[in-house]
């Protein structure tokens, strides 16, 4: 199922894991980030800046969810230039 930050969801995306489907969303600003082994992911800090670079990362979303999922970042002039926030430029896929 593909989201946008409207329809994002963390209840949601729990349902359609337990069900076994896959999902893609934009990942909402404030979603709390954590790395398998629970440490908490400061998206400032791990993201690429330079333009052309990429990231996947395994993280859980969710303080309470920790749903498992692949972080997929492409760091574009637009969202760089911008200075806008990491997390309303990035892609959350669960990875069942």
């Amino acid at each position: 199922m593909l989201r946008d930050l409207g329809y994002f969801n963390l209840e949601t995306f729990a349902h359609l894991q337990s069900q076994g489907a896959y999902w893609v969303s934009y990942c909402k600003q404030g979603t709390v980030m954590t790395t398998p082994d629970g440490v908490l992911v400061n998206e400032l800090k791990v993201l690429p800046k330079k333009v052309g670079s990429r990231l996947d990362l395994d993280i859980y979303l969710g303080k309470v969810e920790r749903l498992a999922a692949r972080l997929h970042w492409f760091a574009n002039a637009a969202s760089i230039c911008a200075k806008l926030p990491a997390v309303n430029s990035n892609l959350s896929v669960n990875v069942p």
